[in-house]
């Protein structure tokens, strides 16, 4: 079994860099990547720097005048915005931390998200115009606590709610590396493809009783029956405590980790 360090409650500090520093960093610029438009770990997007939905229908523009705005460019309507015109900003930044934060020239705060203290999330603005932070727990079920994730979400290394895995099915991670199948015999297993062998799993059912993994409308991940009988469920369906109203969706990734990821703020709309 992987063992992970357990770091749950650790508060990161936030340093704020000078405008230079925001305005000679192009590698953390606003990113489509696999057409997922995400900014991360303090990405940001200086003035007149925009991020674009996958299809190129949304846009998140940073304002010169102080402004970040989101518009559907088909109409050209503005659907969202901070309401900071008129004030001195010199980027918008993802923190490491979590939130989402307007600077001003002097590190002053001109607008945040109130998302801190949840590493290893994500901003990323979608194909229907909603901007949404995500907040990610790596998770290996009956072995430990959740800890905070960081990761990308690509192609079908993903679940979400609604979703399901049916008996002989398999969830793959993006390099192929590792691979979460429900087997004939109703074990849902994470196995390593290099290596062939198991490293986690729910334990094996009685053969013909389990139909399908199934990531319900609550955010809970459950080993379900024909009858829709529950045999084994991760508790993350909008149960209270991190998972507040239940996690997003369920992705795996590169490193093995299966990871549960939940909706810390929405643009509204």
């Amino acid at each position: 079994m992987k063992k992970l360090l357990i770091t749950m409650g650790v508060v990161l500090a936030v340093l704020v860099p000078s405008i230079a520093q925001y305005q000679k960093s192009s590698k953390r610029s606003a990113q489509t990547i696999r057409g997922i438009s995400i900014l991360r770990d303090d990405q940001r997007l200086n003035i007149r720097e925009s991020l674009f939905s996958p299809n190129g229908e949304y846009e998140l523009i940073m304002q010169e005048d102080g402004n970040l705005v989101l518009y559907h460019r088909t109409t050209n309507n503005a659907t969202w915005s901070t309401k900071t015109t008129g004030q001195s900003v010199a980027a918008a930044v993802m923190q490491k931390d979590g939130n989402f934060v307007l600077y001003g020239y002097n590190g002053e705060v001109r607008w945040s998200s109130d998302t801190a203290n949840h590493p290893g999330s994500f901003l990323t603005l979608n194909n229907e115009g909603f901007l949404i932070i995500y907040a990610g727990s790596k998770w290996i079920p009956k072995a430990i606590p959740p800890i905070f994730g960081d990761v990308f979400i690509y192609g079908k290394s993903i679940l979400h709610r609604g979703q399901r895995l049916n008996v002989g099915e398999s969830l793959p991670s993006p390099n192929g590396g590792y691979e979460l199948i429900l087997q004939e015999d109703g074990n849902l297993v994470l196995y390593h493809r290099t290596t062939n062998k198991p490293i986690w799993q729910t334990g094996p059912k009685v053969q013909g009783v389990v139909a399908a993994a199934v990531m319900d409308v609550r955010g809970n991940f459950m080993l379900c029956g024909y009858q829709n009988e529950i045999y084994w469920e991760s508790l993350t369906g909008g149960l209270g405590g991190w998972f507040g109203e239940g996690a997003s969706f369920l992705t795996l990734n590169d490193d093995g980790f299966l990871i549960f990821y939940k909706t810390t703020w929405q643009a509204p709309r």
